[in-house]
């Protein structure tokens, strides 16, 4: 009875996604994006400044407009950062990234202003330059990076310096602001591609048959002898959205795997519990950021060793 009701939940899984694949896929490949100002260069331009909000406000329209889910760094930390800090680091950024867990950032996308000004006797000239990078939260790498600057030789307005009254600065800073938006847009456009780049797809389409952004986990089997391994692994490789794992740490009874793949943490989750159902071996199972952690709860058990469940969709 139970199976029949497990195959029947099952068959209509299978008929919900065959009526909205697409929703399916973008669900899959839709990562959570935080934009975070970097200024922590003394030549950069404040996160507070009315410069670098425009631009913020520019990145998160091209990246919302493509269909990505950005989130709002103040609205997401409010209960658990400090709030208002200017010239932070670079480590101090992307440890408050990877702290966010509601929810949980995939890609940082940082980007850095630096604007100045060259005064002569017959006009002004600006000198501003936006630089963006992508970062994936769970292991680190470097997804890519652009920028672009204004043309040499590019002016600013006469009325930002009203003669016998210095700068007005009001003036300036909406000057700038409208330049700055224009590169931003540029930036953002770029680093865009870059991210669909990643995902292995471009307007929907899949350039890769991969479920979403590449990820790294850290698998760790606490208890396990080299045989249980040699089954885990088996199981592991045939995950959806595999596609590479190698030891990291390991001794009799402990290994430690770096583990890569497009699949959701979710669904790895779910296929991890199911693969440790079907070995049959009593176990906790806790996780934490990137890392998934086994333990044998070592009770005395005669178990055959099963063979993998072909009826279950990896």
């Amino acid at each position: 009875m139970n199976r029949a009701i497990t195959a029947f939940g099952a068959l209509l899984v299978c008929v919900a996604a065959m009526m909205s694949p697409t929703v399916a896929k973008a669900a899959a490949q839709n990562p959570t994006i935080l934009i975070m100002a970097e200024d922590a260069d003394a030549d950069g331009v404040p996160r507070k400044s009315r410069i670098s909000t425009r631009i913020l406000n520019e990145l998160v329209t091209q990246m919302h407009s493509e269909g990505f889910d950005v989130y709002d760094e103040t609205a997401v930390t409010l209960d658990t950062h400090k709030q208002g800090r200017s010239r932070r680091t670079d480590a101090e950024l992307v440890d408050i990234a990877r702290s966010v867990r509601k929810p949980p950032i995939d890609v940082v996308v940082f980007f850095t202003v630096f604007a100045s000004t060259t005064r002569k006797t017959y006009t002004n000239e600006l000198n501003l330059r936006v630089v963006g990078r992508l970062l994936s939260t769970h292991d680190g790498r470097r997804l890519g990076n652009w920028e672009d600057s204004v043309p040499k030789r590019w002016s600013l307005p006469n009325r930002c310096f009203p003669e016998g009254r210095g700068v007005s600065r009001d003036c300036l800073l909406e000057a700038v602001g409208d330049d700055a938006k224009i590169i931003a847009r540029e930036v953002g456009s770029i680093l865009v591609e870059k991210l669909e780049h990643q995902l292995g797809s471009r307007g929907g389409v899949s350039r890769r048959g991969k479920e979403g952004l590449k990820k790294g986990y850290t698998l760790v089997f606490d208890g396990f002898d080299t045989r249980d391994m040699r089954d885990i692994e088996e199981y592991l490789v045939i995950f959806s959205g595999y596609i590479d794992h190698r030891p990291t740490r390991e001794h009799s009874k402990f290994h430690e795997l770096w583990y890569e793949s497009t699949i959701t943490t979710t669904k790895l989750q779910r296929n991890l519990h199911k693969m440790m159902e079907l070995l049959d071996i009593p176990y906790t199972m806790k996780f934490a950021g990137n890392a998934y952690t086994i333990r044998n709860k070592m009770m005395r058990k005669e178990r055959p060793h099963p063979g993998r469940d072909s009826k279950y969709k990896w």
